[in-house]
């Protein structure tokens, strides 16, 4: 437990360099959250796509007809 006050404080500190400026993520970090955005995206049309496949009622058919085989 006597680590822990250290352990916040590494956690909670800015990395810089040695000239004083913050490290920016670049374009790697650009490439994959536009990678991150295009996978949301295309599993929300699959969803969707899934969700209009669905019956919208799961009752039994009224029409009289046995459909158990």
């Amino acid at each position: 437990m006597t680590h822990l006050p250290a352990l916040l404080a590494l956690l909670g500190a800015e990395e810089t360099f040695t000239d004083g400026t913050l490290p920016a993520p670049g374009w790697l970090g650009f490439i994959i959250i536009v990678l991150l955005c295009v996978a949301t995206v295309l599993l929300i049309r699959s969803m969707n796509t899934q969700l209009r496949r669905v019956p919208p009622s799961f009752d039994e058919p009224r029409d009289g007809a046995d459909h158990s085989e």
